[in-house]
């Protein structure tokens, strides 16, 4: 993976647009994308900030054997601020999240190697079109309540393209 792919994949894990990542690191957006994009290649310096905002270390951005000699030094942001949940808050996060990710593990289970990528593939598209991101603010996504419902009926029942349950 070079250098540039590797901005991406980091900056994809923890959720950032090109855009938070100019601005946590300090740099212009299209300076990110020319990075990304492979280019340009950032200085020692440039590439020092944008570790930083990716919350990785600069030996992690730019020597991709360091994770695998220590996986362990890769930080995970979590998708909910637990700091500033109760208790009971957070484990009703959970406890929806859990149900919600049976439901995909349960189906994505049934497809074969091929299937299973295209559904990777299709997560990580979603995550880059905005109406489908979440809103920082309070943990719910931009999505319409009607759209939101029928997002939710996802996996109870699926129709083929005639409109009959299969």
């Amino acid at each position: 993976m070079i250098l540039g792919q590797r901005i991406r994949f980091f900056r994809d894990q923890i959720g950032l647009t090109q855009l938070q990542l100019a601005e946590k690191a300090n740099i212009s957006s299209k300076a990110v994308g020319r990075y990304e994009n492979g280019n340009r290649v950032p200085s020692v310096e440039i590439a020092q900030r944008i570790a930083t905002a990716l919350g990785i270390s600069v030996n992690e951005l730019l020597y991709p054997d360091a994770i695998k000699e220590n996986p362990d030094s890769i930080k995970v942001k979590l998708p909910v601020d637990v700091f500033n949940l109760d208790l009971d808050e957070l484990q009703a996060k959970l406890d929806v999240r859990s149900e919600k990710l049976e439901v995909i593990i349960k189906n994505f289970d049934k497809l074969n190697e091929s299937g299973q990528q295209e559904v990777i593939d299709y997560v990580i598209a979603l995550t880059r079109i905005p109406k489908y991101k979440m809103d920082k603010n309070d943990g719910s996504n931009a999505v319409s309540k009607q759209k939101k419902e029928a997002l939710g009926n996802i996996g109870r029942q699926n129709k083929n393209e005639d409109g009959d349950v299969e």
